[in-house]
């Protein structure tokens, strides 16, 4: 059947867990999974995790409810089908409030407290399925709701290394997040649902790395691109906070700050609440891209071949651009002969 199906659909299967589930990725990137009858239809729905997914139908029967998943469809309420079911696969427990969030619907107080009791167990879960009802709940419209119940029930916790304390401040950030992104420039706005890594979207990656800014470690499983981004971020926080030591503010060391963070500066200046800083990315993008003398007119200048040298020549003169201290050919030249070599 599920053969049949991806032949007509175009889709691709892929089997997963001993050839017990058959998933069909559609081209558009949804999934239909196919899995074998173990028992009765009765039986192998009592097996599911939530009521509300033990729901079947049948053309001579109709709909096959036995958890009577169909009135807490209709109630908007997620009930388990039995804790025995959570404790044999334990990311269950995670998709309880993926779903919740999703769907909108209330977690059941009698199965909120199995959560609880068993957000141990989460620790026992393969860290690329964790990752991904993560994600997914990264990518909801507005996932603090549901980060607040997931800490609230301590299952947070057990996915970001961290005390209550950090994660309630992160959550906090992550609500600050939404406000911010309201006063974005449109491109920037744009880019908000664009996937970077592991089906994350780019905002919410910027919320991932809210969660992970104090935290020594997770269950995670992260690609490099989300950690490279990641060590650019805790790099920049490093040399501001050394700034600041020192008597410097933020605009002083603006440069050196985003030639650390290289990519990750916009994410860096939105997650910090900095947003008045977001256009300078672009200028210093530009500027590191094409200054006012090029290599050779510096090459002239200096009279130094290409090297390391250079390299300081050129760094120096697109910091004295950056922060406007020349902004013409002439300036440019002056500014090099009264500077180069430096004392």
């Amino acid at each position: 059947m599920a053969g049949r199906i991806a032949t007509e659909t175009g889709g691709k299967i892929v089997i997963l867990g001993k050839k017990l589930l058959y998933r069909i990725v559609l081209p558009d990137g949804s999934t239909i999974d196919f899995s074998r009858a173990r028992n009765s239809i009765e039986a192998d729905l009592k097996l599911r995790d939530y009521t509300v997914n033990a729901l079947g139908w049948s053309p001579e029967e109709g709909i096959i409810d036995p958890t009577s998943g169909l009135g807490d469809l209709v109630r908007k309420i997620l009930r388990m089908t039995s804790e025995d079911n959570l404790r044999s696969d334990p990311v269950r427990i995670i998709r309880a409030y993926r779903l919740a969030g999703e769907l909108g619907f209330k977690i059941e107080p009698e199965t909120r407290a199995a959560l609880r009791e068993l957000s141990p167990l989460v620790a026992s879960s393969k860290s690329e399925r964790i990752t991904l009802e993560f994600f997914r709940i990264l990518n909801l419209t507005d996932p603090s709701r549901i980060l607040n119940l997931m800490l609230d029930d301590s299952v947070l916790n057990y996915i970001i290394v961290s005390n209550n304390n950090k994660l309630r401040d992160a959550v906090r950030v992550i609500s600050t997040i939404s406000e911010i992104i309201d006063v974005l420039p449109l491109k920037q706005r744009l880019r908000l649902a664009d996937v970077v890594s592991q089906n994350l979207r780019y905002l919410g990656l910027l919320r991932l790395q809210s969660l992970l800014w104090n935290s020594p470690g997770t269950l995670l499983r992260l690609s490099s691109r989300i950690l490279g981004d990641r060590r650019r971020l805790l790099t920049a926080e490093k040399v501001k906070e050394e700034a600041e030591k020192k008597g410097k503010r933020i605009k002083d060391i603006l440069f050196d700050l985003l030639g650390a963070l290289d990519g990750a500066a916009e994410d860096y200046f939105i997650i910090r609440g900095m947003p008045e800083l977001l256009p300078e990315c672009e200028r210093y993008r530009q500027i590191i891209k094409k200054g006012i003398l090029s290599t050779d007119e510096i090459m002239k200048c200096t009279g130094l071949d290409a090297g390391k040298e250079l390299g300081y020549a050129i760094e120096m003169l697109r910091k004295a651009e950056f922060f406007r201290k020349i902004n013409d050919k002439y300036a440019a030249v002056e500014f090099l002969l009264e500077n180069w070599p430096p004392s």
